[in-house]
């Protein structure tokens, strides 16, 4: 038989202790942080602190734009969405009607 508790294991008093100061040292951490009101600054890499930064080069990369994708043929005359996003092609008339009378 098992049993599953929640309980946390009892703390011993250096461990109670620790944590209470722990705490103490957060509160006064966050105060101190709420007064202050600094603004953000933030930290930037070198070589944007200096301006200087690298190209790609001249020659490299493909910027080349693709060709369309597109169909041709005449053997598909459509297509059908059966089921949500189900797309099935239709091939002739007979085909489109079948699809047609078909139930869920």
């Amino acid at each position: 038989m098992i049993i599953y508790t929640n309980n946390k294991p009892k703390q011993s008093k250096k461990q109670r202790i620790a944590s209470t100061e722990l705490k103490k040292v957060q509160r006064s951490a966050r105060k101190s942080l709420k007064s202050s009101k600094r603004e953000y600054q933030p930290v930037l890499p070198q070589a944007y602190r200096e301006n200087n930064i690298p190209s790609l080069g001249i020659n490299s990369g493909n910027t080349l734009k693709k060709d369309k994708k597109e169909y041709t043929g005449d053997l598909i005359i459509g297509i059908c969405q059966t089921h949500k996003s189900n797309a099935v092609p239709i091939i002739n008339k007979e085909h489109a009607e079948d699809i047609a009378k078909m139930r869920r």
